[in-house]
């Protein structure tokens, strides 16, 4: 059996992460339910590393400790790059047809932002490195927002081959044919092999929203 501790620190670090992922988790049923897009996979890291702190596994708790910038890292930078993800222009027409919708992902985020600020603190308290008497050293600390900013730097990469790749190419053209050269395009989704067969591309202007389902290129 593991090691196990009922320290507060880490309860309380764990209950916290817990309750903002579940949050965050329950929006994505939400809004997968009415077809509406949201990602959520940072809270599923986040839900499991308070799970391991709820539980006071001391061995998986001094990994946690060790990962938890390079969720910090990744949380912050994943509002950085909403703008990649989503045209400011979309953004701003989504924000005008749907605010609620539009706010209630951005909330989530800074919640799950200041609850791993929070997690951190905690976690690097006196009574947390007491109790798993192990000192790590600023190339722990360095190494692990490396790995963050090497995750953003991949999904940004992605984000960025979405829209520049011959197959999202393709999508728009022919969704500009259909729609004409008024309106923006943005390609949302390539299909994947056992998920999806269809490429997803976002018609928008100032005033309204269309999605239109294409096949393969």
């Amino acid at each position: 059996m593991f090691k196990t501790t009922k320290n507060i620190a880490f309860l309380s670090s764990g209950a916290l992460l817990l309750f903002t992922s579940l949050i965050d988790i329950g929006l994505l049923a939400l809004y997968v339910t009415f077809e509406l897009d949201y990602s959520a996979w940072l809270s599923l890291f986040c839900a499991l590393s308070g799970f391991v702190l709820f539980q006071g596994i001391t061995p998986a708790i001094i990994w946690v400790r060790r990962l938890v910038p390079t969720l910090l890292v990744c949380a912050a930078g994943d509002l950085l790059l909403t703008p990649l993800e989503t045209p400011v222009q979309l953004l701003m027409t989504n924000l005008r047809l749907h605010p609620l919708l539009t706010l209630v992902p951005f909330c989530s985020s800074l919640l799950l932002i200041a609850a791993l600020s929070l997690t951190r603190q905690l976690l690097s308290s006196s009574l947390a490195r007491e109790e798993l008497k192990v000192t790590d050293g600023k190339g722990w600390r360095l190494g692990a927002i490396a790995l963050g900013l090497l995750l953003l730097a991949a999904q940004g990469g992605y984000h960025y081959w979405l829209q520049h790749n011959p197959a999202s190419e393709a999508a728009m053209a022919t969704a500009r044919s259909q729609y004409g050269k008024q309106f923006h395009y943005h390609v949302s989704a390539l299909p994947i092999e056992g998920i999806t067969s269809f490429t997803i591309v976002t018609i928008y202007d100032e005033k309204s929203i269309n999605q239109l389902h294409l096949g393969s290129f």
